[in-house]
C-alpha cells in the first residue's frame, strides 16, 4: 500500500497542499526550494513578454510562492496520516486522557516514546 506525502512547515503549521507517494521526492523538493524560488522574479524581469512558469512534481503543480514564503522554516515531509519523515511516529495512547499521540523522537530511537498530540484522526 502506498502512502501519500506532502510538505509541512512546522514553523507555521501550514502545508504545501501537494501530495505524492514518494517521500524522497518531497525531501528533494525541500532541498531544492532555495534554488526553485529564484525563478519567481523571472516573470517580472521579462516585462511584456509572455512567460508561463509551471513547475510540477509527478504531474502535480508546485506553489513556488508557498516555498518562497517558508524558506528558512522547518520544512519536513509529512505523510497522509500526520507522521513526519524525521520522527518515530509510533501511535501512543495517553494513560490520563486516552488521547492518541505520536512519538516525536527520532526514528528507531532507544527508550520510551515521547508524546506529541496529533491532529490526525487515528481511528480510521
Amino acid at each position: 500500500m502506498s502512502t501519500q506525502w506532502g510538505i509541512n512547515c512546522r514553523t507555521c503549521g501550514e502545508s504545501l497542499g501537494l501530495r505524492v507517494n514518494h517521500e524522497d521526492v518531497m525531501s528533494e523538493l525541500i532541498r531544492l526550494a532555495p534554488d526553485l524560488v529564484k525563478l519567481i522574479p523571472l516573470r517580472a524581469a521579462i516585462g511584456d513578454w509572455r512567460l508561463e512558469l509551471n513547475f510540477t512534481v509527478l504531474d502535480s503543480p508546485v506553489d513556488l510562492k508557498w516555498l518562497e514564503k517558508h524558506l528558512g522554516h522547518d520544512l519536513v515531509p509529512q505523510d497522509e496520516y500526520g507522521g513526519f519523515l524525521d520522527r518515530c511516529n509510533e501511535r501512543v495512547m495517553c494513560s490520563c486522557c486516552d488521547s492518541v499521540y505520536r512519538c516525536a523522537r527520532a526514528p528507531k530511537h532507544d527508550g520510551p516514546h515521547g508524546l506529541e498530540k496529533t491532529n490526525v484522526d487515528d481511528s480510521k
